[in-house]
């Protein structure tokens, strides 16, 4: 009985169409990560105005739409499985679209918890997780650097899209400024054009290295899966069928039992930690230089300074970490623990040009911790498991997400100020690091567990 051949073995690595699955990806994390969830903080003290709400429910916006955006994580990875990545990301750029335009209608803060919070950021995460697991399939020798391009383009829209926002709010309101979300949000229906379903590069795989006696190639991208079985079958020898179960990727049996890696609970609670803390200081940043006198427009600018350090450092990270410069663990640990320092000094400051160097700090090292993740997930549970260890491990940050923006506006409305929100952030960060010490007690549990099955 022939052996099912994966799709990372059939999927060109490194070349040709994987640049073009990079550039689909990249919009996508450029709209969502800058467009949806960093630009919300310019628009709090406009929303909290207009419905007169606290700033505790004000954040339960944005903490419902990351939480949405991240939960869905593993069923829209599973999902693509089903239909493909090309549709679910399209669905997803749909859904987001129809969020923010109908937010513009809402005329209580309750329908902007199910617009921009619930649909918009459902189709947030049907783009978002789809785009980054179909990476690791398409590059190998240099994954490392196209997850820095990618995490890149995420911190260029955390710096170009609060700027815009800012200047589309003045322009048209807060109902304007969302119809016009809408209608960048659909640019992610178009990433999705970019995913080519995976049976184009089973069929020919199938073809050339297993069935058939004679190369066949297709000439069109547009052949349907039944085209695909009729031609193998063609030209294969009697005793092998080619069938739509032949044509799916394969999976480990037991790729679930990951899960029960210690590990990876590790990873999963110190990332966690750190990307849903740093993403709040996008919304934390705005209100809290507002208070101490800064102008809305600096205050903007300081948001551009932490997208700016975090694209260079993106970019530079994972062209360093393909050529093994620095030890990946080492880094992704130094990081964490200098952005929780710097995340404690926000308080601490109270003009423009000093709050700007711990923005630069945070930007710079949070977007390490975005590239070396996915990358550490790779080396150390392997390519195949992609789909379910970045899948879960963002489909339970969710729940940081979900609480981290609400805890820290309920510490505002108690305090009457940010300081103690920006300390908080930082101990959490200090112990995502703090947490990562236990590595070798996980490897050490996870061999035990290995030897008693």
């Amino acid at each position: 009985m022939q052996e099912k051949p994966h799709l990372a073995r059939a999927v060109p690595k490194d070349t040709g169409w994987a640049w073009m699955a990079l550039l689909g990806t990249a919009i996508v994390q450029f709209l969502v990560t800058g467009g949806c969830v960093d630009s919300f903080g310019v628009l709090f003290t406009t929303i909290q105005q207009k419905f007169d709400a606290t700033a505790t429910q004000t954040a339960w916006i944005h903490a419902t739409l990351a939480f949405c955006c991240l939960i869905t994580a593993t069923p829209a990875t599973l999902l693509c499985r089903r239909i493909g990545t090309r549709p679910v990301v399209i669905i997803g750029g749909i859904l987001m679209t129809v969020g923010f335009a109908l937010s513009a209608f809402a005329d209580n803060i309750w329908m902007m918890y199910i617009t921009y919070g619930l649909v918009a950021g459902v189709g947030a995460g049907l783009s978002y997780a789809p785009s980054i697991v179909i990476i690791g399939t398409y590059f190998e020798k240099r994954r490392a650097l196209a997850y820095g391009i990618v995490f890149c383009s995420a911190s260029v829209g955390s710096f170009i899209a609060p700027p815009a926002v800012r200047y589309i709010l003045d322009s048209y309101g807060l109902e304007g400024t969302c119809l016009i979300m809408g209608g960048v949000a659909f640019h992610a229906t178009v990433s999705g054009m970019l995913f080519r379903p995976p049976q184009f590069y089973l069929a020919r795989y199938l073809m050339r290295e297993r069935f058939c006696r004679k190369t066949t190639p297709f000439q069109s991208e547009e052949c349907t899966q039944d085209d695909i079985i009729l031609e193998c079958n063609a030209n294969t020898s009697n005793d092998i069928t080619v069938t739509a179960d032949n044509l799916q990727p394969n999976e480990p049996p037991s790729k679930w039992n990951i899960l029960k890696n210690p590990l990876l609970h590790i990873y999963i609670v110190s990332f966690s930690l750190v990307d849903s803390t740093y993403h709040n200081i996008f919304t934390m940043i705005p209100p809290h230089a507002s208070d101490i006198g800064i102008d809305s427009y600096k205050a903007v600018n300081l948001l551009t300074i932490a997208g700016i350090s975090g694209s260079v450092s993106r970019l530079l990270t994972g062209w360093f970490a393909d050529f093994s410069l620095v030890g990946k663990k080492h880094f992704y640990l130094v990081s964490i623990a200098i952005c929780a320092v710097a995340l404690c000094v926000f308080p601490l400051v109270g003009q423009f040009a000093h709050m700007a160097v711990p923005c630069a700090i945070c930007g710079m090292l949070a977007g390490s911790v975005n590239v070396l993740a996915p990358v550490l997930l790779a080396e150390e549970f392997g390519v195949v498991y992609i789909p379910v260890t970045y899948g879960v491990m963002y489909s339970m940050s969710a729940f940081f997400y979900l609480a981290s923006p609400v805890l820290m506006g309920f510490l505002r409305d108690l305090t009457g100020r940010w300081d103690d929100s920006f300390f908080v952030s930082g101990s959490l960060v200090m112990f995502a690091a703090i947490l990562n010490l236990a590595e070798p007690w996980a490897l050490k549990r996870g061999r035990k567990q290995m030897e008693q099955k």
